[in-house]
C-alpha cells in the first residue's frame, strides 16, 4: 500500500499578515494533490492542524474541498483528524469531504490497518496509544497522532521518546508512525519502527524555512523491512532572508530577489539605522517585492544575510482558483445536506462564506425558531 503522509497544512493561516502567503498555503496543498495523483498513491493522511484554527475562513474550507475532490476523482481517499490548532474541526472536515476514522480509530486500505489516535497531551500519549491499540487488536501497521516526541522536538519540553512509544507499539506489528505537530522534517527509527514528521507544508515562520516535502511510504503487511520512504518536494514560494544596515546591502537583496520568481523577503533592519524599517519597506515596495521588514532583535539571531531557499517546482501544479473553489464548495453543501431543510442549508452556506460570524448566526437562527440545538435545525 502506498500512503502519502502530509504534514501540518494550517489552512487559513496568514503568515506575517500577508494575504499572498495565505494563498500560497492553499496552492501548496493543491500541488500536493497533483503529486498524489501523479504517484498513484492509495491514500492520503493529514494528521492534525489541517486548519490553523477550529474556525477557519471559508477559503480554507474551499481549498480543502478542492483538494479532496481532485483526489476523489482519481479514486484516492483522504483521511484526517484534528490537532491542537483545529481541535473539534469535524464539521469542517465533513464539509470538505475528508474521511475521519470510526469510533475505534481504525481504517484499512489495501490490507494495511491504520490507527488514528485522537489529539491529547504529550504526557498521556503513550497510555492513549496503548489503549487504542488494545481496543483495535493486532496487527496495526500504521499509527498516526498529532503530538511531539522528544527525539525530533527541536524545542524544550517533556515529551515521550520513540523508545517509549516503540515498546508500546512493537507487539502490535506497527511499522510506521505518521506524525503531525513539528514543522521541520524529521525521521527517527527505533526497533524497526519508523517515526516521521513531514514538517509543515509551508514555512509559517523564518525558523521553518527548508525545502518542504511530503512523505510517500510503501508498506507491506507483516514486512517492516520492506518499508520504503521517499520524499516528494512541495512547490512553494522562494524565501529570501537578510539583515541590513546599509543601502548597499538593500540593493544586494533586491538584486538577488530579481533573479527569483516572486520571492518573499524577510528583512531585519539594524537598530542603528534610524527610520530604516520605513525606508527599506518603501524601497522594496517600489520594486514590487513581497516582504516583511522589521527591526533586528537586540539579541543576534541565526538569520544569515542573503540566505536563499529556492523551492523546487512540481510539473503540472494546479493553480488556486478561489472563485471556482467557492462554487464547488457551495454545490457540495447542497449535495451533503440535500435531505435537510432549506433554511439549514442556507445557514451553512452563510457560515461557509463568513465562518467568523458562525456563533452569532447560529444563535440568532435558533432563537428565531425557538430551537435549542443545531441538530434540531438540521432535522428541519
Amino acid at each position: 500500500m502506498r500512503l502519502l503522509h502530509v504534514g501540518d497544512a494550517h489552512l487559513g493561516c496568514r503568515p506575517y499578515g500577508v494575504i499572498q502567503r495565505e494563498l500560497d498555503i492553499y496552492q501548496a496543498l493543491l500541488g500536493i494533490g497533483a503529486a498524489a495523483v501523479a504517484n498513484a498513491v492509495d491514500a492520503v493522511l493529514l494528521p492534525g492542524d489541517i486548519f490553523d484554527s477550529n474556525r477557519p475562513p471559508g477559503a480554507a474550507v474551499m481549498a480543502l474541498r478542492e483538494f479532496n475532490d481532485m483526489l476523489s476523482a482519481a479514486g484516492i481517499p483522504v483521511f484526517g483528524f484534528a490537532g491542537n490548532h483545529d481541535i473539534d474541526n469535524a464539521c469542517w472536515l465533513d464539509l470538505a469531504g475528508v474521511k475521519q476514522a470510526p469510533e475505534d480509530g481504525v481504517i484499512t486500505v489495501k490490507g494495511i490497518r491504520m490507527l488514528l489516535v485522537p489529539y491529547s497531551t504529550a504526557a498521556r500519549l503513550p497510555e492513549l496509544v496503548e489503549q487504542a491499540l488494545i481496543a483495535a487488536g493486532e496487527p496495526i501497521e500504521v499509527v498516526s497522532f498529532h503530538a511531539t516526541i522528544a527525539d525530533l522536538a527541536g524545542f524544550p519540553g517533556d515529551y515521550p521518546t520513540a523508545a517509549v512509544l516503540s515498546a508500546v507499539m512493537k507487539p502490535f506489528g506497527v511499522q510506521y508512525v505518521a506524525m503531525g505537530d513539528v514543522h521541520k522534517r524529521g525521521v527517527v527509527e527505533h526497533d524497526e519502527i519508523t517515526f516521521v514528521y513531514p514538517g509543515s507544508t509551508e514555512a509559517l515562520k523564518s525558523d521553518e524555512i527548508e525545502v518542504k516535502a511530503v512523505a510517500m511510504v510503501d508498506l507491506t503487511p507483516g514486512e517492516p523491512s520492506a518499508l520504503k520512504l521517499e520524499w516528494l518536494p512541495i512547490a512553494t514560494r522562494a524565501i529570501l532572508t537578510g539583515q541590513v544596515d546599509t543601502m548597499g546591502q538593500v540593493d544586494d537583496l533586491v538584486s538577488k530577489a530579481d533573479k527569483l520568481d516572486q520571492p518573499m523577503l524577510l528583512v531585519q533592519v539594524a537598530r542603528t539605522w534610524d527610520g530604516g524599517v520605513r525606508e527599506v519597506k518603501s524601497i522594496l515596495a517600489g520594486h514590487g517585492l513581497l516582504c516583511r521588514v522589521s527591526l533586528a532583535p537586540k539579541v543576534p539571531t541565526t538569520v544569515v544575510e542573503g540566505e536563499v531557499v529556492d523551492m523546487p517546482v512540481l510539473d503540472g501544479i494546479v493553480r488556486w482558483d478561489a472563485e471556482k473553489a467557492r462554487r464547488a464548495a457551495r454545490e457540495s453543501v447542497h449535495v451533503l445536506m440535500g435531505e435537510h431543510s432549506p433554511e439549514a442549508v442556507e445557514l451553512v452556506l452563510g457560515v461557509l462564506d463568513d465562518p467568523q460570524s458562525m456563533p452569532d448566526r447560529v444563535r440568532t437562527f435558533l432563537e428565531e425558531r425557538q430551537l435549542s440545538t443545531y441538530t434540531e435545525v438540521l432535522s428541519g
